[in-house]
């Protein structure tokens, strides 16, 4: 199904591609009405979705069955996760939240710090290689906390260093973030020591991209890193047309930016 987002409605469509690779007018499906204009980018997992509204409302839907349960949190305009049968989301207020998947109801809850940023959602995986999952999240002051997934228990956290305001991204046992202090930092996922930093020509605003053993990431300096995963040696480096804000995309071979203006513009 496509998920559209309109003024307080979240609209279900059938998407369908031709055997041609055309895709045809999606048939609406299903419309939802919702509490609040804005709405969070909205989760899709086996035909359940989540969303959030700025208003607080945590809404879990089937795409068959329709609305399944909705329950009051707080503001979050970060994007909710699906892990297994949880729901988890970060929160305007400084907190972390794990609900049950069929009920809606907490399982646990933590407070972080006064504000953990409108583009933090967290990121649900085994970080330490102990076969239980962990919440990682990161804040606006720069610290990173790992939680135990079942008990949230707090695993360990990073003073505040580098400031952040985006998602880190969880791999090979390690943890990856960028920064707008220019660096890209690899955090070991069981101490939470930091392995290797790697400085930038400037802001970094979006997650890093993994894969096969290489991370990359935009840069406010107008370019592209590719950086060895492990050690954080430069690969290579290549200068785009204007800011690249948000993650870098692959697929079959190529990588993808979105540039937020040109120098041409």
């Amino acid at each position: 199904h496509r998920l559209i987002r309109r003024q307080r409605q979240m609209c279900i469509r059938d998407s369908y591609t031709s055997a041609k690779g055309v895709i045809t007018e999606p048939e609406l499906k299903r419309v939802i009405n919702v509490s609040n204009d804005e709405i969070s980018w909205c989760v899709v997992k086996d035909r359940k979705f989540v969303f959030a509204t700025m208003d607080g409302v945590l809404y879990l839907f089937d795409s068959k069955f329709g609305k399944m349960w909705e329950t009051l949190i707080w503001e979050s305009p970060s994007s909710p996760v699906i892990a297994d049968d949880k729901v988890v989301i970060a929160t305007k207020d400084g907190s972390v939240y794990v609900l049950d998947i069929r009920t809606g109801r907490e399982d646990w809850s933590v407070p972080l710090c006064d504000s953990i940023g409108d583009h933090f959602s967290p990121i649900v995986s085994d970080v330490d290689g102990d076969r239980v999952k962990e919440v990682v999240i990161s804040t606006k002051d720069g610290s990173v906390h790992v939680f135990d997934g079942r008990t949230g228990r707090e695993d360990w956290s990073t003073p505040s260093f580098y400031r952040t305001v985006s998602s880190p991204a969880v791999a090979y046992g390690n943890i990856y973030i960028g920064s707008v202090d220019h660096y890209v930092c690899c955090i070991d996922g069981c101490t939470g020591d930091t392995i290797w930093d790697y400085e930038t020509g400037g802001k970094i605003t979006s997650s890093p991209t993994i894969g096969e053993g290489k991370i990359y990431v935009g840069s406010w300096d107008h370019k592209i890193y590719c950086l060895d995963a492990y050690t954080g040696e430069l690969k290579w480096d290549y200068t785009t047309g204007g800011i690249i804000y948000s993650s870098p995309a692959i697929f079959d071979g190529r990588i993808y930016v979105c540039l937020l203006y040109t120098s041409d513009a």
